[in-house]
């Protein structure tokens, strides 16, 4: 598309066909004043009419005589494919840990609660929003067990 107007090229329709009008196109920002454009998250489509996401930035050149655009578009499909599968994988997970019938906790290393499923309710009788940011060995093991947990879990950081 070399010779058209940048609008033309890029942003002359929305995804529906409906014509897009120059004034919203960020890129004209760019012969206006501003410097620098950039999206993670753009849509464009292709000549057959797929879609496919972009990561889009744009450098405003100038020198005495003009002031000229460059474009970088990123093809960002498998990342966001990837992403895709990754929150499916946690949405499946999280449906694991709630639906299980023993009490599933986690924590970091330094002891606090981060994860409290149901079933860990239903049998400590803390609610999450009790549980969650608290220390695990003051809230749910008795006294004598916690400079070993403690000593357990400083080994297991420290390895």
């Amino acid at each position: 598309t070399l010779g058209q107007p940048l609008h033309v090229a890029i942003y002359d329709v929305h995804l529906d066909g409906q014509p897009l009008s120059p004034s919203v196109c960020p890129l004209y920002a760019l012969l206006d004043g501003d410097s620098h454009y950039s999206c993670a998250d753009e849509v464009f489509w292709r000549t057959d009419g797929t879609v496919f996401p972009v990561k889009l930035s744009a450098h405003v050149l100038t020198d005495a005589a003009s002031r000229e655009v460059v474009i970088s578009f990123e093809d960002i499909s498998e990342r966001k494919e990837t992403e895709l599968r990754l929150r499916e994988s946690e949405e499946r997970t999280r449906l694991l840990v709630d639906s299980a019938l023993d009490a599933i906790v986690t924590f970091d290393s330094d002891g606090l609660i981060s994860g409290w499923n149901p079933q860990a309710e239903t049998i400590f009788g803390w609610g999450a929003d009790q549980a969650l940011g608290q220390v695990v060995s003051k809230l749910i093991l008795p006294a004598y067990a916690r400079a070993r947990f403690h000593a357990g879990i400083d080994q297991f950081v420290a390895s």
